[in-house]
């Protein structure tokens, strides 16, 4: 899994503590604003890299690599952990 999120961010800091409740491992990255049009920067260990804005609609999200599938917001996030968990 990968786990999305900004810098101060409340509700982010809400769907991690989730998170880690399940004890499933993730990668976290923060999302920041881009100086290019359209873009946004993931950051992980001092590294950035651009990506287009409808890579991740917006934060916090949470990146499931072995279904493809991508959930955004705190609810969504509970939601589909409960669904894995059962």
């Amino acid at each position: 899994m990968v786990f999305y999120s900004e810098h101060s961010c409340d509700v982010c800091a809400e769907a991690e503590l989730e998170l880690q409740s399940t004890g499933i491992n993730y990668r976290k990255y923060f999302v920041t604003a881009s100086s290019h049009p359209g873009c946004i920067l993931l950051w992980r260990n001092g590294e950035s890299t651009a990506v287009p804005r409808s890579t991740i609609p917006y934060v916090p999200a949470l990146f499931d690599k072995k279904k493809n599938f991508l959930v955004c917001g705190l609810e969504g996030i509970i939601n589909y952990l409960g669904k894995i968990n059962d």
